[in-house]
């Protein structure tokens, strides 16, 4: 009994006890620049398709039954507001500043976006709306540092938002290698990822890929991609080996990249999770470099901190 109340005190810990602020502040931060730049790379530059009745949407007879309705389209000058709201909301998070007006302001964003435009909005999007509600909701400060030096070591009051989103990525990666095994044919053929390459995700790169690489080479990159999504979210989840997951999560992530047109943005976002698993030490190194090149006062001033409670 007492190694299993240790054991629940060990997993409770885990979980709700205190953590690292600037592990969260720094997903926060990559997550909200993937979101920008799918909100306005990927979508916004043709906004009226994408949130007018000008373009082509499901009606509700053609939704799914379990769905919820969908919602209402905007007029052109509603269309420009959402924009340059969405805008203002995301550069408020990055700076630090009005985080949880901000963060809801992104949360209710993806929401919307989800149910207007069911067509385009895919799991890419849902992401956005469980990291939002997620980083809405995190707990503030737990001890307000009193200098520079301690503010490097800054906690918030409970670890559940980090270990949420560290197992959502983890789930994500996992269970579409495991699809892979139940329901498709990457055990059974050879050619799979050099059949998918050459479809509509096909760019300049794939297409100069598939006329140089001979096949066995392209059975190698599918192995690999296959076997990161069975084995790479416990080589991560493991502290020892977690520099392995991390650096072949990297080549996964920027393969999809660089040979798969407008799958660039769920990289993107793919990437923004690995800032949960890395070294605190290494954030920092890169939250000091970044000091560096903002001016002394300017960055005290609008420092990411969270709220104090």
């Amino acid at each position: 009994m007492n190694w299993v109340g240790r054991q629940l005190r060990k997993s409770f810990r885990f979980w709700f006890g205190p953590i690292e602020e600037i592990r969260l502040r720094a997903f926060e931060v990559a997550f909200t620049l993937t979101f920008l730049c799918y909100f306005y790379a990927a979508r916004f530059h043709y906004w009226r398709e994408w949130l007018t009745p000008e373009g082509y949407h499901y009606s509700r007879g053609a939704t799914p039954s379990f769905l919820i309705d969908p919602f209402p389209l905007l007029q052109p000058w509603s269309a420009l507001a959402l924009g340059a709201v969405t805008g203002i909301a995301g550069i408020f998070v990055i700076l630090g500043r009005f985080r949880k007006p901000a963060l809801a302001t992104l949360a209710a964003v993806s929401i919307y976006i989800q149910n207007a435009d069911a067509l385009s909005a895919f799991a890419l999007n849902a992401h956005y709306i469980v990291g939002f509600v997620v980083l809405l909701l995190a707990p503030g400060r737990l001890v307000p540092p009193k200098d520079r030096i301690a503010r490097e070591h800054v906690l918030i009051g409970s670890a559940w938002p980090v270990r949420t989103l560290q197992l959502t990525f983890l789930l994500q990666i996992f269970t579409a290698g495991w699809c892979k095994v139940e329901m498709g044919d990457w055990l059974n053929h050879s050619d799979v990822l050099w059949s998918h390459v050459q479809g509509p995700y096909r760019n300049h790169l794939a297409s100069w890929l598939l006329r140089t690489v001979p096949m066995w080479g392209w059975t190698v990159m599918q192995w690999g991609a296959f076997l990161f999504e069975l084995v790479g979210p416990f080589l991560i989840a493991i502290r020892r080996t977690r520099w392995v997951g991390l650096l072949w999560a990297v080549g996964f992530t920027a393969f999809i990249a660089a040979t798969m047109n407008d799958l660039q943005y769920f990289a993107m976002q793919l990437a923004s999770y690995l800032t949960l698993f890395l070294p605190i030490t290494l954030l920092e190194l890169a939250r000091g470099q970044l000091a560096r090149l903002t001016p002394r006062r300017r960055f005290r001033k609008h420092s990411s901190d969270f709220p104090q409670t």
